[in-house]
């Protein structure tokens, strides 16, 4: 106990303050400091209770009644008369109160003024040994830069949550048998000369930081509910500034948020180099605001995590896609209230996840609030973080100007380390490096997506070892899901070995498999990539129906090990607008995170070429267009695109086209080699003239396939080997089918064209 320093029971009690010097003429600016924040809350209670007695004194009317008994229920008229004006002063409240022991009205104010100067100074103290950060009272007015009467009216309404004794002086005061007291008893327990009880109430208006930052709870009357004026409002401190006030500086649990302490990962995060030193160094800056756009799974929040960890700060995140339109502007306003309040309490990064688009009408709620939150958000000193996979126009009303920082998906060789990293565990050194790169060269996702896989695999059936081809079989299925209704996932076991084209043709197939198998080295390995800004692979397949666009397209899937997604364009194209390009959008996002192969077929119903605009229709058509050429050209990896009426498609189309294949009708040579390759061994019967048959009838390999299939079909029911007379039969039924006559038998002259 410091000399001259007041006991809890001299406080306020003794006819004279304990003493008129100056403690730190005594005392080392150690010994006078505020030790700990219980000390410190203890001289914030002792406060209180001298404000009660100086209410006491000075509204004694309230507490008696008329024969100078203690009332809590009823309304003397001596209070009456005295708050009329037609009696001067209340000699006999204070008859009544030197009667009970009260120390008078001018002794009570000589104790306030010294008690408040002996604080200051202890505060002065800790100020000089810079330990103010171990005062509660002192960390919530800096960090919410209230002022000396707004810490004051915070501390008075806390007290009777902290404090029972204190609760029950202010019950005694007041007159009022409750837990939380209304606007007007606190704005005339710190009413002074210099501060009236209106000025005190206009601390509690909304732009105001005790409410806008959620640190004084304003209620309503029973009976004025959203009408109630500040005086009758009742005032409480959430439980969280109670504890806060108290001493308890724990995280709390919030809506929507999650409050992750400053921890590193265990894992290493392999991340682009550019990307962590551009976040790094934006985290660095005064009141950042940074916008992380990028594909989920990327590791946006555990690299901030991490950059957090390494300043010892949390984070708060905080998930906006959990918004309903039951929220109204009123709550949300509340909750980022309260979201900035423990940001600023526990000095934590605010991570803003916005990775879904919100609903219309939480979008219109949410527009409601922007302007208060973004002002809100201006006096907020910390560090401001937000996820998302897209821009958003809420993001941009919410949250002002930011720095945007893009996640690329990981590079090929980015990609492989993190499938051995995630694989180590699990297999061993040699299953890691075969796995790793069998997966990696087909795929790129991020490490979310990764780990995720190898779950999923592995509680599919936990006792068949991890490999490649589950994985992809896994990741294939998920894709299916995810475009289900948009696009139909295709394979084929076939390769190049099996499929019959023309030299011309395979050279050019060659070199599409080089440009995807070799283009992410050349661009980032060998520094192509800075001057071209070329990332993905478009191919142009053109020709006749049935000359085995679609099935070469199956087969370079095949060969890189990748999906093919066949688009249903019916599906795609919406008559309403906007609605193309939002499906649009949803094909190429998903197919994008696993390097999928996407096929339009019949690619000229969707590349039109653009018309002149004579209607709305015409104006929309062609946005449609330009939408999906965008798309295309951003689109980092390779997409097929087929049509029967090559000379249909927009100009602007060829620009964007690396490679263009055209598929023409299979000369004879070509054709007996389709008749032999699409025949199975097991259903081949002796010596059958595959020569023949090419030379005979001039089909392209769909009209093929499907004499093959006639003519095996035939050998099944008859319990026979397919023979060269049962292909012919095929044959021709399959050639009349194409709108040609021809005669039945097998003459010199085959066939007549209708």
């Amino acid at each position: 106990m410091l000399h001259d320093e007041p006991t809890q029971d001299e406080v306020f009690t003794s006819p004279n303050p304990p003493s008129d010097e100056n403690p730190t003429e005594h005392h080392s600016m150690e010994q006078l400091a505020f030790s700990s924040p219980s000390e410190r809350l203890h001289f914030m209670l002792q406060l209180m209770r001298g404000l009660v007695l100086r209410y006491i004194r000075r509204h004694g009317a309230r507490a008696f009644d008329d024969d100078g008994k203690i009332d809590f229920h009823g309304v003397s008229i001596r209070e009456v008369l005295l708050n009329t004006g037609a009696i001067g002063q209340a000699d006999k409240e204070d008859e009544w109160l030197d009667r009970l022991g009260f120390v008078p009205l001018e002794h009570v104010e000589n104790h306030l003024a010294w008690f408040r100067g002996f604080i200051q100074q202890r505060l002065e103290a800790n100020d000089a040994l810079e330990k103010l950060d171990i005062l509660m009272p002192e960390r919530i007015q800096a960090e919410f830069q209230l002022t000396d009467d707004e810490l004051l009216l915070l501390c008075a309404v806390a007290a009777p949550q902290i404090d029972h004794d204190v609760l029950r002086l202010y019950q005694f005061a007041s007159g009022l048998d409750t837990t939380i007291f209304p606007g007007f008893f606190y704005a005339e327990l710190l009413a002074d000369v210099d501060h009236s009880p209106s000025a005190i109430l206009r601390k509690l208006e909304t732009d105001m930081p005790l409410r806008s930052y959620a640190l004084i709870d304003v209620g309503m009357h029973d009976e004025w509910h959203n009408l109630t004026p500040p005086g009758l409002a009742p005032l409480s401190v959430p439980n969280r500034i109670a504890l806060f006030l108290a001493g308890y500086d724990d995280a709390t649990t919030l809506e929507y948020a999650t409050v992750c302490p400053p921890c590193l990962p265990e894992k290493q995060l392999i991340l682009d180099r550019e990307f962590k030193k551009s976040v790094t160094k934006s985290l660095k800056k005064s009141k950042a605001r940074i916008h992380l756009i990028g594909p989920r799974g990327y590791g946006r929040r555990s690299f901030v995590r991490q950059c957090a960890a390494q300043a010892a700060v949390p984070t708060i995140e905080i998930d906006l896609a959990q918004l309903t339109p039951d929220d109204a502007p009123s709550r949300i306003l509340q909750l980022s209230s309260v979201w900035l309040r423990e940001a600023r309490l526990l000095q934590a990064v605010l991570v803003f996840r916005c990775d879904d688009s919100p609903a219309p009408e939480v979008e219109r709620v949410m527009a409601a609030v922007a302007s208060l939150f973004q002002k809100r958000l201006e006096n907020f000193s910390g560090s401001v973080v937000i996820i998302s996979e897209t821009r958003f126009p809420i993001i941009a009303q919410w949250f002002g100007s930011c720095t945007e920082i893009f996640c690329q998906l990981p590079s090929r060789d980015a990609q492989f380390d993190l499938w051995k990293s995630a694989l180590d565990p699990i297999l061993s050194d040699k299953d890691v490096e075969d796995t790793a790169k069998y997966i990696s060269t087909s795929y790129r996702l991020t490490m979310g997506e990764i780990a995720h896989t190898i779950d999923e695999c592995r509680a599919q059936n936990p006792s068949e070892p991890i490999s490649g081809p589950r994985l992809a079989q896994i990741l294939h299925a998920s894709r299916g899901r995810e475009l289900s209704g948009l696009a139909e996932l295709k394979a084929t076991p076939l390769s190049l070995r099996d499929i019959v084209l023309s030299e011309d043709t395979s050279n050019v197939i060659a070199e599409i498999l080089n440009y995807a198998r070799y283009a992410d080295f050349v661009s980032d390995q060998w520094g192509f990539g800075k001057m071209s800004q070329a990332s993905g692979l478009s191919v142009l397949f053109s020709g006749p129906p049935g000359t085995g666009k679609t099935l070469t397209a199956g087969v370079i899937a095949h060969e890189l090990k990748r999906a093919l997604y066949v688009v249903d364009i019916s599906r795609i194209v919406d008559k309403y607008i906007g609605e193309t390009e939002k499906k649009l959008a949803r094909i190429f996002e998903h197919a994008q995170k696993s390097q999928a192969i996407l096929l339009f077929d019949e690619a000229d119903s969707l590349f039109a070429k653009r018309t002149n605009v004579k209607s709305s229709n015409d104006r929309y058509a062609n946005l449609e267009v330009n939408y999906l050429l965008q798309k295309l050209e951003a689109y980092h990896g390779m997409t097929i695109l087929t049509t029967n009426l090559a000379d249909s498609l927009d100009e602007a189309l060829a620009r964007r086209i690396q490679f263009k294949v055209a598929f023409d009708m299979p000369n004879r040579r070509e054709r007996a080699k389709l008749w032999e390759v699409l025949l199975p061994d097991q259903a081949r019967g002796a010596d059958i003239d595959f020569m023949r048959l090419g030379e005979a009838f001039e089909m392209s390999g769909g009209h093929i396939k499907n004499a093959t299939f006639r003519a095996c079909i035939k050998a099944a029911s008859i319990g026979q080997h397919v023979s060269t007379e049962m292909l012919w039969d095929a044959a021709v039924l399959e050639f009349r089918s194409m709108g040609h006559v021809i005669r039945d038998d097998a003459s010199d002259d085959y066939f007549v064209d209708v």
